[in-house]
């Protein structure tokens, strides 16, 4: 596959052969250098080993690829740099990496640093997810699941998952 100019790929696998039989499911994870999304995917890649786990970020200020050290050589994992705003390269990823389920964890966050440049927070939150979600639905994704910043998730004990269901092909999930 070939990604835009600029655009790092590292992965395991010194080809792009898949194991006999394909990976039964593919995941994109967004975010996947921040701190909950991290955890996420060393759950998937270690209790998965069927299924392909893509952690796709674009390594700003917030982003650390030292949590995921102990899978950065499965087979199953590959990691892409890449920014959620960049809509011929989200494009590109869909045509070209069948995806199944997408898990989005990518924002910016850091409420204090959202007053200094809130435009650029609604660009990335609002703008980047806009992108995924066409990009999701036009490639037939079974699934995408939105999951919010750690600011929100406070106090509360009782997580409400609300289901959107854009098509029969895709339903949208945010916790």
């Amino acid at each position: 596959m070939s990604y835009p100019s600029g655009t790092v790929v590292l992965s395991a696998r010194h080809d792009s052969a898949e194991p006999p039989g394909g990976f039964r499911k593919r995941f994109l994870v967004t975010g996947g250098a921040g701190f909950i999304a991290s955890h996420m995917i060393i759950s998937l890649v270690e209790n998965l080993s069927d299924c392909l786990v893509m952690n796709l970020d674009k390594l700003d200020y917030c982003a650390s690829l030292k949590n995921l050290d102990a899978i950065s050589s499965k087979p199953n994992y590959k990691f892409l740099q890449g920014d959620i705003c960049d809509s011929h390269f989200i494009k590109q990823l869909f045509e070209t990496e069948n995806i199944d389920v997408v898990l989005h964890f990518a924002a910016q966050t850091h409420v204090d640093l959202s007053f200094l440049d809130s435009c650029k927070f609604a660009y990335v939150n609002i703008y980047g997810t806009h992108i995924l979600l066409n990009a999701a639905y036009e490639a037939g994704v079974e699934k995408f699941i939105y999951i919010s910043t750690d600011e929100v998730y406070g106090g509360s004990l009782d997580q409400v998952a609300i289901s959107f269901f854009f098509s029969p092909s895709l339903s949208l999930v945010i916790l």
